[in-house]
């Protein structure tokens, strides 16, 4: 069985990866690969975070600007490689909001799932699933089974039965399967077929099914998704959409090597040469999807090319606009640390 990555990790030294931009979950972001820069927003989010609790203990309550804020900050934490920092940031925070807010109280369960997520990342499994299990408990029971923050909870239940399954010789690969076909069906609830999320968990449930060897359900998955977009849609210009793209071009690839291994294995039978080729006349007149049907290796050369434009042409077009939000951002960046830093050195001079 092949090994997959996750949609979260970079794929370092794929055609398609820039090595400056990352996709996590369904955005394209820019990749912060400078410690100066890492520094600067730790600190200026600290000193957000520090004045924001500051102004709350005055009034005795937590608001939603806090929960972002500490989310945001624990990311970088994590990004900066602290992710105990982040744990204890998000434990104070848990804390605060079970013994002031009512129970299972929203701020409560966002917390409870970005702690589940900095201990997965940390391999603390066991505390991350018990956390993430409360969550999906009280989700389900607030707001129903396909409700979108329930949805939020299975799909961080699946990141956590992914990542212990692949370390930990396949265990709980049945729980993984069904939290992943749970994700799918309640995004297609939601959000519909064509839609950022719904791509989300078709990737990931595609993912699944390539790892553990059930690659026709994960071409169908990855076909289907994409012949479903309109060829107007903006949508074809989203990170996401390029992904899939990719991980089907893979796929189709992987499933060509396997096509010319097995060819080759039979060449020495004569007979099934002659079956084979009998075949392959009689077969001329049918089209691809019943080829495909008849023949699970086989592999549409022109769709393997058309996919590989497509390719091509959205990574043109992704690039061009994030180096336009990576010059935004680096200029932002600049203006900050100047400010921050000149004040400082003004300071100095009186």
């Amino acid at each position: 069985m092949k090994s997959r990555t996750s949609i979260s990790k970079i794929k370092e030294g794929s055609n398609h990866s820039t090595g400056r931009f990352v996709i996590t979950r369904n955005k394209i972001q820019v990749k912060r690969n400078s410690k100066r820069r890492l520094v600067l927003e730790e600190n200026k989010l600290q000193y957000e975070l520090r004045t924001l609790i500051a102004e709350e203990n005055k009034v005795n309550k937590i608001g939603l600007y806090r929960v972002a804020l500490t989310a945001k900050l624990a990311t970088i934490l994590c990004q900066a490689q602290k992710a105990k920092a982040a744990e204890k940031l998000l434990r104070v925070l848990l804390l605060e909001c079970s013994n002031k807010l009512e129970e299972n109280h929203y701020f409560t369960i966002s917390t409870a799932i970005n702690l589940s997520s900095v201990l997965r990342k940390q391999e603390k499994f066991m505390q991350a699933k018990g956390l993430c299990a409360w969550t999906l408990r009280v989700n389900m029971k607030l707001y129903g089974k396909f409700h979108t923050r329930t949805l939020v909870s299975v799909s961080a239940m699946g990141q956590i039965f992914r990542q212990y399954s692949i370390m930990n010789h396949n265990l709980f690969l049945k729980e993984e399967e069904k939290l992943w076909r749970w994700a799918l069906q309640g995004a297609h609830i939601n959000y519909g077929m064509n839609h950022p999320s719904t791509l989300v968990a078709v990737a990931n449930l595609s993912d699944f099914c390539w790892r553990y060897g059930k690659t026709n359900e994960s071409e169908t998955l990855l076909r289907n998704s994409l012949s479903s977009l309109p060829d107007e849609s903006p949508l074809r210009y989203h990170a996401i959409v390029l992904h899939l793209v990719r991980e089907l071009i893979d796929l189709l690839h992987n499933k060509k090597s396997h096509r010319e291994q097995h060819n080759n294995a039979v060449s020495t039978t004569n007979t099934l040469i002659d079956v084979r080729s009998g075949m392959n006349n009689n077969n001329n007149n049918q089209t691809d999807d019943e080829k495909r049907k008849e023949d699970p290796m086989f592999v549409d050369e022109a769709e393997l090319e058309n996919l590989k434009r497509w390719e091509m042409q959205r990574s043109g077009i992704e690039r061009v606009r994030l180096e336009k939000i990576l010059e935004k951002y680096e200029l932002e960046q600049a203006i900050q640390y100047e400010k921050y830093y000149g004040d400082k050195k003004d300071d100095q001079k009186k």
